[in-house]
Formats: structure tokens, sequence, C-alpha cells
């Protein structure tokens, strides 16, 4: 990641960096998190996105390109896929017809928040972004760190019960389930990452999403064709 930044800055090249709500600890009652709210990853995956940040935008400043590279946040991401695993999300599809066989008990997380996004919102978003940044001339006064979300929020084990419905299929083996809540092996687990997506507006990007559940009978209404 410092690779790629530094090269990118030092050729004025505008980068944006994809990261994640993950940086920021989850705590109950710290969300919604602003842009420069204060990071604290609980988990490696946080961690590694977090310094990739400060990878990019440290190597804007040393090569005084401020505002050429900007940090884009997003939580957890779902849309068209391949295959099902490439989404956290459409991968509780598989779970569900999982759940189907005789058996087979699967626990679902009924206890933390997420926020699942469409890509094709996060790519609208970032196409935005880039058309807004690179047609200002000073980029001094430009945001270096943005938020985009989805307002539509489930635990784990209500987006398989929502997709259960829409599949008309029974999810009797699938059990809600709170694992140690607040912490798992010692580790402090987010349970809100809910992101502020005031940095966006101010820019006059639209942060509308499609419907969670009205995708999701559009795509598999689609499938069962």
């Amino acid at each position: 990641t410092d690779n790629l930044a530094s090269i990118c800055a030092a050729r004025n090249i505008f980068l944006i960096y994809i990261s994640t709500d993950y940086v920021f600890s989850g705590i109950q009652g710290e969300a919604p998190y602003d842009a420069d709210s204060t990071r604290k990853p609980t988990n490696f995956y946080g961690e590694t996105k977090s310094k990739g940040e400060d990878s990019v935008l440290r190597a804007y400043q040393r090569a005084d390109g401020t505002g050429w590279g900007i940090v884009l946040r997003v939580p957890v991401l779902y849309g068209e896929v391949e295959y099902n695993k490439e989404s956290a999300v459409n991968v509780l599809v598989d779970s569900i017809w999982k759940a189907q066989e005789d058996g087979v008990i699967i626990p679902m997380d009924h206890w933390a928040i997420r926020y699942p996004t469409n890509t094709e919102d996060v790519a609208r978003v970032v196409e935005e972004i880039a058309m807004k940044i690179i047609s200002t001339p000073n980029k001094s006064k430009l945001p270096t760190k943005v938020q985009f979300t989805s307002e539509d929020h489930f635990t784990k084990y209500e987006i398989c019960q929502l997709l259960a419905r829409i599949l008309d299929l029974p999810i009797n083996n699938l059990k809600a389930d709170f694992p140690d809540r607040d912490t798992c092996g010692g580790i402090q687990r987010p349970y809100d990452c809910h992101l502020s997506t005031k940095g966006l507006l101010d820019l006059g990007v639209d942060v509308s999403t499609v419907d969670f559940e009205e995708w999701w009978r559009c795509h598999l209404s689609a499938l069962k064709r």
C-alpha cells in the first residue's frame, strides 16, 4: 500500500483507498462514527486497513499532494458475485441451504449489528467522489477521509431470516447465537460500527442506497427462473 501510494502521490495521480468500518472499536454507545473519530480496531483486518489509511495519507503529505489521496470507509458489502463466498452477506444464502439438511445445526450471530451496502452503490459513490475532487481546483480544502454506508441494519441472523422468507425456506436448523456478546476469546468484538456519511454529504455526493430486501427479492427471483 505504501509503495503504491508513494508512486501515485509523486505523480499527482488521484487515489481512493477503500477501507472498512472495522477501524473503529464498535463498542456499544459509540456509534455513529465520524470520519475523524478515534480509530481503535479490535481485529487484524481492522488493524491492517487502519495502517493502510495511514500509509496513503502520509504518502500524499510527503509529496505535498494533500487532496489527491482520499480514504473511503465502507461496511460489509453485498451484490452481484460469481460465487456467494465472495461476500460475507451473499454467503449466508449458502448457510440457509445448508440448514435444510437433516441433523445440521448452524449457529448464526444475533448480536453484532451490520450495515450491508450494495457494491453498485459503492461504485457510484467512488465515481462521484472522483469527479468532485478532480474538478476542484483547490484540493487543500478537501476532506482526506470520507465514509459511505447503507442505513439498513441487521444482525447476521436477521439477514438469514429475511433471505429465508424470500426463498420460502424454513430455518429451524439455524440457531440465533450470542457468542460471549462483547468478547470472543478475550478479544473485544465490534457491536455497532455505524458510519456517519456527513463528509460525503458536504461534498455533494448522493448517499442514497438500494433497499436491501428489494435487491435480494429481485436477485433471488432471477436465480429461480
